[in-house]
């Protein structure tokens, strides 16, 4: 069996559901901007600690990209332990403590889903899955009446559509 995995991306949060092959299920959700969101505090060793991630195994945002929200200072996360939630970085960052940083792999929202569901690094082959994605950012358009005008034609004989 493999993964089963299924993402909606909404207007603010993308949620994803997995099935694992052993058939446990785990959820997600990230910002639809395919970023993680976190504050950055000091740690010992002239570390950068995050708080306000999801549990994370070791060495996951390695090669993440890393830059406070709105910014462009942008710094690759070199390693990553987890049980400290601490991060060294490839080049020294001057950000005062208390930052809001994006973290983030350049990917679109339900692959960075994945990657935290399945524990898939980047770098590192995706294991064998199913992935469903939906999109409640146009049911919402059409709820909302936002977007442009829309005509449906149909062909004769399938007029159930």
């Amino acid at each position: 069996m493999k993964w089963r995995i299924a993402a909606d991306t909404g207007g603010t949060f993308t949620d994803c559901h997995a099935l694992d092959p052993q058939g446990r299920e785990s959820r997600c959700k990230v910002l639809s901007t395919g970023v993680l969101r976190a504050v950055l505090e000091s740690d010992a060793g002239g570390h950068f600690r995050l708080t306000g991630l999801p549990p994370l195994p070791d060495g996951f945002l390695t090669g993440f990209s890393i830059q406070p929200a709105g910014g462009d200072e942008a710094r690759i996360i070199t390693t990553f332990d987890a049980s400290r939630c601490s991060i060294t970085l490839d080049w020294p960052a001057s950000w005062p403590l208390g930052t809001l940083v994006e973290i983030s792999t350049r990917e679109e929202a339900p692959v960075l889903g994945v990657r935290i569901l399945t524990n898939t690094p980047p770098g590192r082959a995706f294991p064998a899955l199913s992935l469903r994605i939906a999109t409640t950012r146009a049911t919402n358009a059409l709820l909302e009446r936002k977007g442009g005008r829309v005509a449906l034609f149909i062909t004769k004989g399938i007029g159930d559509l």
